[in-house]
């Protein structure tokens, strides 16, 4: 994949590309599960390693198709789902890097005990 995304420009549609190198995830004495994702940068050399942020939610979706008449054929269901949580910008030279600078960061957030 790594190929097809440094040559991302050649498809004429892509501003940026990324690619999700480390997939983290951890419970905070909050009972929140967390998931940090570490992503490669293939549009910006000065910003090697980044991350993304994502708490678990659970939702209840109510599907909208298919319907007969103005009835719903499906039940509300009940799901879980990462959803995007701001944090602090990391900007890394490696992904192990960007990995430790996010678990430090949500130590806070997931209300680290000392």
């Amino acid at each position: 994949m790594e190929t097809v995304l440094e040559d991302y420009k050649k498809f004429n549609s892509y501003n940026e590309a990324y690619e999700v190198v480390k997939t983290a995830e951890v419970v905070g004495y909050d009972r929140n599960m967390y998931r940090v994702e570490v992503l490669k940068s293939f549009s910006n050399p000065n910003v090697p390693f980044s991350v993304r942020y994502l708490i678990q939610e659970h939702v209840m979706v109510q599907p909208t198709y298919p319907m007969t008449g103005d009835k719903f054929e499906r039940k509300p269901e009940d799901m879980t789902v990462f959803v995007d949580i701001a944090g602090p910008w990391v900007a890394a030279q490696t992904a192990e890097d960007a990995l430790s600078q996010a678990l430090s960061f949500l130590a806070e957030r997931a209300g680290h005990r000392a």
